[in-house]
């Protein structure tokens, strides 16, 4: 036990031992590298919300365990994915219940999830571990309202919403058209930007639009779990939510993960994100857990209400090589061999956006992992495929070209001018990587 009042695990036994050795605790455990400079930032964050007064008195322990060149295999054991990363243990069960990367811009994501793990699984009047039972009546009611007495404050939605019974009911449901929520950018979204939707018929999207419906979800709710029957596409209309993959060692009941683990954090899903889509092209079910974050509102769109001019459409079957392609988003990331460009004092370091969908941790050192590609970007797909997606996508360029065309006919720019180059210029080194990419394809086509 250091000074700061926190473990220090060296070794895979006194990992265990560790978690073992407490059980009527509550565990959390940061894994971290000397050489991080995101773990040291976290460093003194960290400290502060173990030192917080509103944990004083609760049954929690905090250990730390440092990276090293002998200890990556059973990191990635333990489904450790990027540095740093905090993982909660259920000492009860000696059980893991949460995973996810936790730079220091993550404090706050840290902070809600420390109060839910401790609401559900400690009883209020006592400041004892709940039994498993009580844990999971107790879990149950967390997201869907305020104890009488709570063990930490949470942060409660703004607003009351409408219950709906069921573990993945949405707290209210609304119709799309005529919403005063959805505005023309919404719209505009999700008919000319979202790949899948935007080479549809006008009468089929009018008529999917119509039966889809506008969805609330509050903190702590779980959207889809994996492993269940695929039947929605959901895109995100606001608030934000992660998105947890189970690897196979957390699949065996043996392990030490909990039930209740959805596992490792992949992806934070904000604005506009979308999932399901693979479970709704393949037929098979859910590749992953979206649990909420903050509150969340999305568009969700049922299996039966899809048209066949939509490649998300039942009725159309998905090309070996596009499947393969949908796989690589909900993929676990795994960690590669030690490579000759690998440090001896840690692993092989990547730039922030190596691996994708989104990076999860914003500010944490990401493990070198299996390519993937971003949530926006479009999907590639076998040459059979060809005419319904790299055409649509042809088509929306053509469209965005247009309207770039008129703008500049209409605004009469100055060619040459030195100070409107040099504001163009400017705007366009403001636009992220991939709008960018886009904007020079688009220019090109003007031009």
């Amino acid at each position: 036990l250091s000074a700061k009042g926190v473990y220090q695990i060296q070794t895979e036994d006194q990992y265990r031992n560790f978690i073992n050795s407490h059980p009527d605790k509550l565990v959390v455990i940061k894994f971290f590298a000397t050489y991080c400079k995101a773990c040291r930032a976290l460093e003194p964050k960290f400290l502060a919300v173990k030192d917080d007064k509103q944990l004083v008195g609760l049954p929690i322990v905090w250990g730390e365990y440092a990276f090293n060149k002998d200890n990556k295999d059973f990191f990635q054991q333990l489904s450790v994915l990027a540095l740093p990363s905090v993982h909660f243990y259920d000492g009860s069960r000696a059980a893991l219940v949460e995973n996810f990367p936790c730079g220091p811009g993550k404090i706050r994501v840290l902070k809600k999830k420390l109060a839910r793990f401790v609401n559900s699984r400690v009883d209020p009047d006592t400041y004892k571990l709940l039994p498993a039972v009580d844990q999971q009546q107790q879990s149950s009611k967390v997201p869907n309202q305020q104890q009488t007495r709570e063990t930490i404050p949470t942060e409660s939605p703004a607003e009351e919403e409408e219950q709906l019974a069921g573990e993945q009911e949405p707290r209210v449901t609304r119709r799309i058209v005529d919403n005063e929520l959805i505005t023309a950018e919404h719209f505009d979204f999700l008919r000319n930007k979202l790949p899948f939707f935007s080479d549809m018929p006008e009468a089929d999207f009018d008529t999917l639009l119509d039966k889809a419906k506008l969805l609330t979800f509050n903190a702590g709710d779980i959207i889809i779990r994996q492993g269940l029957p695929g039947t929605t596409f959901f895109v995100m209309k606001s608030g934000v939510a992660e998105m947890s993959v189970r690897s196979r060692k957390y699949d065996d009941p043996s392990s030490s993960a909990g039930s209740d683990y959805l596992g490792a954090v992949i992806n934070e899903l904000k604005k506009f994100d979308y999932f399901g889509e693979r479970a709704l092209t393949t037929g098979e079910p859910y590749a992953a857990s979206v649990r909420v974050l903050d509150k969340v509102r999305c568009f969700a769109f049922n299996v039966d209400d899809i048209p066949q001019s939509c490649i998300l459409s039942r009725e159309r079957q998905a090309t070996d090589d596009f499947i393969q392609y949908l796989d690589q988003r909900y993929a676990y990331p795994r960690l590669q061999k030690k490579t000759d460009r690998e440090s001896e004092d840690g692993p092989l370091k990547q730039k922030k956006d190596a691996w994708a969908p989104v990076t999860p941790t914003g500010d944490a050192q990401v493990w070198s992992t299996s390519p993937a590609t971003s949530a926006a970007a479009p999907y590639p797909v076998a040459r059979e495929e060809e005419s319904v997606l790299e055409l649509l996508i042809h088509f929306r360029r053509i469209r965005q070209a247009s309207k770039f065309f008129a703008y500049i006919i209409q605004s009469e720019p100055i060619w040459g001018d030195k100070g409107e180059i040099a504001r163009r210029t400017m705007l366009v080194r403001k636009l992220p990587k991939s709008q960018k990419q886009e904007f020079l394809q688009v220019f090109d086509m003007v031009d």
